[in-house]
């Protein structure tokens, strides 16, 4: 856009004699004269509706770089109200609803939506407390700190079954046998169990084991997963042997099936067995 300067000043040319070449109006000065007016006229903006219509939130028609910003490809902006002071703010692409972002020095590339923040850059003035904390391809660890359950997932999220005496399990002589099992999920848990088995009163009873295990009905031998006692005996009527057994590390990667087994050796009469399994996850 132009200013327009006159090329010729005409009222001088009143003061001069008659003869004077330099008093003659020609029609190439008053061409020039016009030519200026007429470029000067078609670079400068309208006054009526050169800008539009302003809108909410939209910025119609306006050129040129504000004092204190850096150009750069702040594109589709919205609504960023009251955004003072943003200095170099580069490349913030599809920033909408930014409100209040006071002070925002050197955002680069960064996609705010519906946040709010006030002062100086390492100031943070309130945060709505995280309902959990995740780790990247882990579970949450929110947990509890009073004396309900853990949700499902979290850490300390209590499992067990229990069989109970009137509802013992028979077994066969030699055959391991399921007393009973929990499902567990992926997660590191910590099982621990006990096994007791009760006999008629004329059972002579040779040996008995009880564990736990991730495959049914199979002792696992590893060192802390079973109980085993070896030795013969007659009980009589209700007498029984109690197998507590050693807490027990399953990492599982999916969801798993953990198993309370029994197995014993016995001739005569019956044997049965109940117990407990418990978990609890550790993370």
């Amino acid at each position: 856009m132009s200013n327009y300067t006159k090329i010729t000043d005409f009222a001088a040319k009143d003061a001069l004699l008659h003869g004077n070449p330099s008093k003659v109006v020609t029609g190439t000065g008053l061409g020039a004269e016009f030519d200026a007016i007429a470029t000067a006229v078609a670079t400068k903006v309208d006054v009526n509706g050169a800008l539009g219509t302003p809108s909410s939130g939209v910025a119609t028609n306006l050129t040129g770089i504000a004092a204190g910003l850096t150009a750069g490809n702040a594109t589709n902006a919205t609504n960023a109200t009251n955004a003072t002071n943003a200095t170099n703010a580069t490349n913030a692409t599809n920033a909408t609803n930014a409100t209040n972002a006071t002070n925002a020095s050197q955002l680069g590339g960064v996609a705010a939506s519906g946040y709010a923040r006030s002062g100086a850059n390492a100031d943070i003035t309130s945060m709505t407390a995280l309902t959990a904390i995740n780790r990247t391809g882990g579970t949450s660890i929110k947990g509890t700190n009073t004396n309900n359950n853990a949700a499902a997932g979290d850490v300390g999220e209590y499992i067990e079954s229990t069989i109970a005496v009137g509802a013992a399990v028979s077994l066969t002589t030699g055959v391991v046998t399921n007393i009973t099992s929990i499902s567990l999920t992926a997660g590191d848990w910590d099982v621990s169990g006990v096994v007791i088995m009760d006999s008629g009163a004329t059972t002579n009873v040779t040996r008995v084991m009880g564990g736990i295990n991730s495959t049914s009905a199979t002792v696992d031998i590893t060192k802390g997963y079973y109980s085993h006692i070896h030795s013969g005996y007659v009980p009589g009527s209700g007498q029984f042997r109690g197998m507590p057994l050693n807490t027990s590390r399953f990492s599982l990667s999916g969801t798993t099936t953990i198993y309370l087994v029994a197995l014993a050796n016995f001739t005569v009469s019956t044997c049965t067995a109940y117990g407990t399994i418990s978990a609890r996850r550790v993370r």
